[in-house]
């Protein structure tokens, strides 16, 4: 940016390489070359300014309105040091017209730190009719000084026609972000923007936003596209659940329990089910439950194998409200005639839900299974229902071939720290052959109880293993910064074994770590 303040040829090979970078950050520095440079590098700037703010999203625009009204006159590299720019004047405004990107220049020059160029700025973009002045006005209207906020409040009104529907429409998330500002009320206006768009030409400006690239404009074109009077509600979900975007879903969802009556629904709603999002499923059985009840308990059976814990705990807790229901029995009974790997997972995981300690020889045979999606629900099951019975079989499962695994037995290895037998998962660290079941059985011995644990973790540090290392460093760390919140004293079994430990590895400790140690072994008493 320096080169910005250097001669005109460096300004012009600086400009170029700017824009050739596309580098929109560099916009702001770009402005003073703009309102002080000669008639030739003006242009170039401005060509250049356009060039960059084109790809430009509504955030970005947002941000870029900060950072150029908060550049300070004071800083070398701030572009309010520049000269010619912090000192523009309102009536100098005039000299820019001409330039290449003439709104977006005047766009950019209405985020000025001076309200006065602001006001000035605003009112020259209200002369301007193609668009393209828009996002501008939208911005201003939150200005914090009354007079700018004004000139572009009328400005705005004065668009609201049908001419103006494609560009509000393509600066919806703009017009939306209004609702969270505060300096203004100005839900009128949005109200205002949203009635023109379902107005025009029957609200297929709204059925084209559907289709934007900017994620904010979809989804606000969604939930306008509800409104429709001519809306076809069946093809408006359709296109929502294929969407790959939650909440597009959850508004066709909403939309679709004011909007249906209770056949359109029982079409509509095992598209719903058949959904990858979670809460979208949820939705759809609750419709159930509300709107089609006499469907719903064969639905809501069929959904106690669901894949995700939540939907099977509404479901159970819908069907209770209507019978009792051995809930454990129903999985059991999948288990042992699973039609399909999705149903072994949900089975697994619904007897880990509802079953008891007696249970776990019923699932422990999984913890074999050739898909390690079936091991890891098979393991978070015997976790929740009889860690104390299988902790040998987690200290083995540390080793598995699935990072997953492993780090499900590592979790309830160490939610049962004081069942664990330290010598056999140091041996699955020793044996291991992946950084990741070396990390995991690391953790569970640095979760023993104080002195255990720093033996273990000197016994780590000497094996010399670089993908150790930064492990080794993390525990002794926490280990040094927390030893003194227990205050239980070594045995002379742990003193002996963590001096044999610390004479291995200490030329592998950093010194600060080593001298810590030092100093906290010295102090015990002998």
């Amino acid at each position: 940016m320096n080169r910005l303040l250097a001669g005109n040829e460096y300004k012009k090979e600086a400009i170029r390489q700017i824009v050739k970078a596309s580098e929109p950050a560099a916009i702001p520095f770009l402005l003073p070359v703009i309102s002080g440079g000669d008639h030739e590098l003006r242009r170039l700037a401005a060509s250049g300014l356009s060039e960059l703010s084109a790809a430009l999203t509504s955030s970005e625009l947002v941000q870029l309105d900060l950072e150029i009204r908060e550049s300070s006159p004071y800083g070398f590299t701030s572009p309010g040091s520049q000269p010619g720019w912090y000192d523009l004047k309102p009536h100098e405004l005039s000299k820019l017209k001409g330039l290449p990107g003439y709104s977006t220049v005047m766009g950019f020059v209405s985020s000025h730190p001076s309200g006065y160029v602001r006001e000035a700025a605003v009112q020259e973009l209200a002369d301007i009719h193609d668009g393209s002045e828009l996002p501008f006005l939208l911005i201003r209207l939150n200005d914090w000084v009354v007079n700018v906020r004004d000139a572009a409040n009328v400005a705005l009104k004065h668009r609201l026609r049908p001419f103006y529907a494609t560009a509000f429409a393509s600066n919806l998330d703009l017009v939306q972000r209004l609702l969270d500002w505060k300096r203004a009320d100005h839900a009128s206006f949005v109200q205002s923007v949203f009635k023109l768009l379902q107005d025009t030409d029957g609200g297929k400006i709204i059925i084209d936003g559907l289709k934007s690239t900017n994620r904010s404009v979809k989804r606000i074109s969604y939930r306008l596209a509800w409104g429709l009077a001519a809306t076809d509600v069946k093809e408006l979900l359709t296109q929502a659940l294929n969407d790959n975007d939650l909440v597009i879903a959850r508004l066709a969802m909403r939309g679709i329990r004011s909007r249906l009556n209770k056949n359109e629904l029982a079409e509509c709603l095992p598209m719903a089910l058949a959904s990858h999002f979670m809460a979208v499923r949820r939705e759809a059985l609750d419709i159930y439950c509300q709107a089609i009840p006499e469907e719903a308990h064969r639905r809501l059976q069929s959904a106690l194998l669901d894949r995700h814990s939540s939907i099977r705990q509404f479901v159970r807790y819908s069907l209770a409200q209507k019978e009792s229901m051995d809930f454990a029995g129903f999985y059991r009974r999948a288990i042992k005639d699973p039609k399909q790997p999705g149903t072994l997972f949900a089975a697994l995981g619904g007897l880990g839900e509802t079953g008891t300690q007696a249970d776990g020889s019923a699932i422990e045979p999984f913890v074999r299974h050739p898909l390690s999606s079936i091991r890891k629900m098979a393991l978070r099951s015997l976790a929740k229902l009889c860690v104390e019975k299988h902790v040998d079989l987690f200290t083995r499962m540390l080793g598995d071939s699935s990072p997953g695994v492993s780090r499900i037995a590592k979790n309830a290895l160490l939610s049962r720290i004081v069942l664990v037998q330290p010598d056999k998962v140091w041996d699955v660290l020793l044996s291991a052959e992946a950084d990741y079941i070396r990390r995991h059985a690391l953790a569970v011995l640095a979760g023993l109880r104080k002195w255990d644990s720093l033996g273990f973790i000197l016994r780590a540090a000497g094996l010399t293993k670089d993908s150790l290392a930064s492990e080794v460093r993390r525990h002794l760390e926490w280990w040094v910064q927390n030893y003194n919140r227990s205050f239980s004293q070594p045995t002379k079994a742990q003193l002996q074994e963590i001096h044999e430990s610390m004479s291995v590895a200490k030329q592998w400790l950093s010194d600060r770590h080593a001298t810590a140690i030092a100093s906290i072994l010295a102090s015990m008493p002998s």
